[in-house]
């Protein structure tokens, strides 16, 4: 990486510890919105995630289980790197993705 990156995701990093919300149970108002991403996205899954230093962490979720993944696996880790929007049409066709184990295998993400 680089060094602008670095100091980038340590604050990053030292803000997530602060909210202190990794880690923590269940919270109504964080389900309701991935039950509208959902709706409004019209797609079976959605999550909210938090990436530490090393694993993703599942806030809430429809539609795909687990409560974590590491780092290196997340999706979500290619938008921390690149800063940001990351649009993928066909995870398939995506060397980056056609190997993933969400992509080859259920729940078989695509988009």
């Amino acid at each position: 990486m680089n060094e602008s990156f670095d100091k980038r995701e340590a604050q990053r990093l030292k803000t997530l510890a602060e909210y202190r919300i990794v880690d923590t149970e269940p919270e109504p108002v964080f389900d309701e919105l991935v039950h509208l991403a959902c709706r409004i996205c019209q797609t079976p899954m959605a999550l909210i995630c938090l990436i530490d230093s090393d694993r993703t962490w599942i806030k809430a979720s429809v539609g795909i289980e687990g409560s974590e993944t590491p780092r290196h696996l997340a999706f979500c880790n290619h938008v921390v790197m690149h800063c940001e929007a990351v649009t993928i049409p066909d995870t398939k066709a995506d060397e980056r993705f056609a190997d993933h184990p969400l992509v080859a295998e259920t729940p078989n993400i695509r988009f």
